[in-house]
C-alpha cells in the first residue's frame, strides 16, 4: 500500500535542498558563529547566508530576521516585547488566532474579535477593539485551518497610526502565498520552516527596523542581542535553504497545482480521488 501523507497544514515533509544543506552542515561546521577564528566565521558565513535566503523570501532587510526555535518563541518574544516596549499591557486578537497566540495573549487583559461564517475578521473591528493601554494587535495572515486570508496590511496601517505594535502569525502563509513583509507593514512576523518543506524547530521573528524589544531569552549576545544562545546551524541552513528552494516561479506553481486540486475535490471528490495515485478504491468506504 502506497501511504499519501495529507497533512502539510500541521507539518510539511522536509525538502530534499534542506536535508541536503543540512547534512553538509553537520558534517562540515563545527564552528561557534559567535568567535572570530577561522571555524567560527565559516559557521557565521553559514547564518548570515542564511539569513539573506530567509529576507529574500520575506522580502525585508537582513537585520530585521531574528532566528528562533519556531513561530511559537517568536510569538512569545513578541508578546513580551511588547508588554515591556511601554507599559501598555492590553491586547488585542481575533478570535481564531493560533493557540500560541491565544495562550500569550491571555496573561494580561486582551480583547477578541470574532469572525464572521468564513473566518474572516473585520479590520474595523479589531481596531475597535484598541484603547489607550493596547500595546500589540494580534493578526494572522492565513488561519492555520480553513486557510482564510485576512486584510493584514489594513490594521498593521491603523496601528502604526495609533502607535500600537501590529504582530502577525504568518506561519500558514509562508510558503503558500508571496509573504512580502515589507508591503505587510507591520511591526513584528513570526514565522516557522517545517510549514514549507524546512526543518523542524527553526523559525524567525521579523521586527521592523528601528523598533527595540526587550529580548526574551537573556545571556550571550547572539542575533545582534535580540535572542540569546547560540544559533541552531544547521537547523538554520535547512532553513536558508527551504526558502531558497520556494523561489517565485516555484510558489507560484506549487500554489496553482494546490488551488487545482482543491477545486478539483470541491467539484468531484471521487474524480478527485482518481487523480491521485496509490489510492485504493476498497478504502474509500473509510472516507
Amino acid at each position: 500500500m502506497t501511504r499519501h501523507y495529507l497533512d502539510h497544514a500541521s507539518t510539511s515533509p522536509l525538502r530534499p535542498e534542506s536535508a541536503a544543506a543540512m547534512a553538509e552542515a553537520l558534517t562540515g561546521i563545527v564552528g561557534d558563529p559567535g568567535r572570530i577564528h577561522h571555524e567560527g566565521m565559516v559557521a557565521r558565513h553559514a547564518v548570515e547566508t542564511a539569513r539573506q535566503q530567509v529576507t529574500d523570501m520575506l522580502d525585508a532587510r537582513g537585520r530585521e530576521v531574528v532566528f528562533t526555535s519556531g513561530a511559537t518563541e517568536s510569538i512569545a518574544m513578541a508578546c513580551w516585547g511588547a508588554s515591556r516596549r511601554d507599559g501598555r499591557r492590553h491586547s488585542v486578537m481575533s478570535a481564531v488566532e493560533h493557540s500560541a497566540v491565544r495562550r500569550q495573549a491571555d496573561r494580561g487583559p486582551c480583547t477578541v474579535v470574532g469572525v464572521d461564517r468564513t473566518g474572516r475578521v473585520d479590520p474595523d473591528e479589531i481596531m475597535a477593539g484598541v484603547t489607550d493601554d493596547t500595546g500589540i494587535v494580534h493578526l494572522q495572515l492565513a488561519n492555520h485551518e480553513v486557510g482564510t486570508v485576512h486584510d493584514v496590511a489594513t490594521v498593521a496601517h491603523a496601528c502604526r497610526q495609533r502607535d500600537v505594535l501590529c504582530h502577525v502569525d504568518a506561519a500558514a502563509a509562508v510558503g503558500q502565498v508571496a509573504v512580502s513583509f515589507r508591503d505587510l507593514g507591520c511591526g513584528l512576523m513570526s514565522v516557522s520552516a517545517h510549514k514549507f518543506g524546512g526543518p523542524p524547530g527553526i523559525g524567525a521573528l521579523l521586527v521592523r527596523r528601528g523598533l527595540r524589544l526587550d529580548p526574551l531569552l537573556l545571556g550571550g549576545e547572539q542575533e545582534r542581542a535580540r535572542r540569546a544562545g547560540p544559533e541552531n546551524v544547521p537547523a538554520v541552513v535547512g532553513f536558508g535553504a527551504a526558502a531558497a528552494a520556494l523561489d517565485p516561479e516555484r510558489l507560484a506553481a506549487e500554489s496553482l497545482e494546490a488551488t487545482r486540486r482543491t477545486d478539483l475535490l470541491r467539484s468531484d471528490r471521487d474524480a478527485a480521488l482518481d487523480a491521485l495515485p496509490g489510492i485504493l478504491a476498497d478504502l474509500r468506504s473509510l472516507r
